[in-house]
This record gives C-alpha cells, structure tokens and sequence, in this order.
C-alpha cells in the first residue's frame, strides 16, 4: 500500500511540474508580444461512465481566467461539479439492501491551453486541452433497506472517495456578440490518469471518464481582440 502511494505521487508531482513548465513557457512567448485577459462563466450537464445507467442530472460550474495571445490562451480556474447516482440492487438476500443513492460534490482546478481556429467575423471554434486536479468536497452515500432504516455514510471519512488527476479536452463553438464579449457552447472530456475511489461494498465501477455539454460566456480586456 505504501509503495503504490509513493508512485501515485510521483505521478501527481511530474505532472504539475509540467503544468507549470507549460504555464512558464507561454509567460516567456507573451511577455515578448501584446496579451491580453479574458475571463469566463460556464454551465455545465455531465454525463458520467459506469457500469450503472441510473443518474440524476449532473450540473457543473466553472469560473476561469485566461492569459490569450494571438489565438492561443491558457486558463486556470475553479470548477464545482456534483455527481449523482442512484444504484438499485437486483437480489441482495443477506442485508436485504434496495438500492444506493451517491452524491458527491468536486471541487475541480483546470489547467487549459485552447487553440482558436478563425471561421467568420462572428465564428470561432477552439480545440482546448489540459490538466484538472479534482477534490472531493462531499461525499455522501445512503443505503436503503426493506426491514429496517437506511444508513448514510461519508465516504470521505471512510477513505473511499479521494483526490483525482483528470485529462480534459474538448471544442468550444464561440459567437462574437460584440468587440468584448462572447457567448460559446462546448462539448468536453474527462479521463481520470489517477483514480483512487473504491466503493468497498458496491458493486458498481467508480467512474473513470465523463462527457459534458455546457454554454457560457467570455468577457475580454484589452487588446479588444486579435487581429484576424
């Protein structure tokens, strides 16, 4: 157990070294050149992959800031997503168990680089990518039984829902509404390179990847914008 930690934070520690050689990096190029700041608000639905279909809705929220050049920015941030699940047990003789509802609640900082490819005077598409380093706030599960009460749990407290490391990539559809301000919808990944959750007693598989819709808007400082 120990040595499986070690290596887990090795991991985590090469890869926010890199972030911040990457975040280094572009600070260099624009230091040289004219940048400007944006700042963003999004909404999000979140679709997670289990082996269980029964979900509630998953919102998501995010704020971001944004250091831009040219067509590239990088952004960095806070996200706040809520998964829910509703797990319903087939034959449980033992404990007569009915069903498992979870609710967990993350707090989410990204890392992006997005790459903005020029359609119209009004259209921008941008393919973005990066790194998102998620803790879990709240972590609730409640067991259901036929013959006597349901039973909650904090799962953080069990250590059973822990700190992720997520690859996230994904397009955004951006609509220039004036020389400042965007409205934009985007659809999004999420892949978890270190997932430590293990819901001990359930048998369901924590979810290692997601799919997301959401719809927001940017707001731009100076420069206006980038010269086409």
């Amino acid at each position: 157990m120990k040595i499986k930690t070690s290596n887990t934070r090795l991991v985590y520690n090469k890869i926010i070294l890199f972030c911040l050689f990457m975040l280094l990096g572009f600070k260099v190029i624009i230091a040289q050149k004219s940048p400007w700041i944006s700042a963003e608000v999004k909404a999000s639905s979140i679709y997670y992959s289990t082996n269980v279909s029964e979900y509630k809705f998953n919102p998501g929220v995010s704020i971001l800031i944004a250091e831009n050049l040219g067509r590239s920015k990088i952004s960095f941030g806070f996200e706040y997503t809520i998964f829910y699940l509703n797990y319903s047990y087939i034959t449980d003789s033992d404990n007569h168990l009915i069903n498992t509802e979870f609710n967990t609640v993350y707090l989410n900082f990204p890392i992006l680089y997005t790459y903005k490819f020029h359609v119209s005077s009004k259209i921008d598409i941008g393919v973005f990518g990066g790194m998102s380093y998620s803790i879990p706030h709240k972590s609730i599960a409640v067991s259901y039984y036929d013959n006597r009460e349901p039973l909650e749990e904090d799962l953080i407290k069990l250590n059973t829902s822990k700190k992720r490391l997520n690859f996230k990539s994904g397009v955004n559809l951006y609509y220039h509404l004036n020389k400042r301000l965007d409205i934009f919808g985007n659809l999004y990944t999420d892949f978890n390179i270190i997932n430590n959750d293990s819901y001990y007693r359930h048998s369901y598989a924590p979810s290692s990847s997601a799919i997301g819709l959401g719809i927001g808007i940017e707001y731009n400082w100076e420069p206006l914008k980038p010269k086409k």
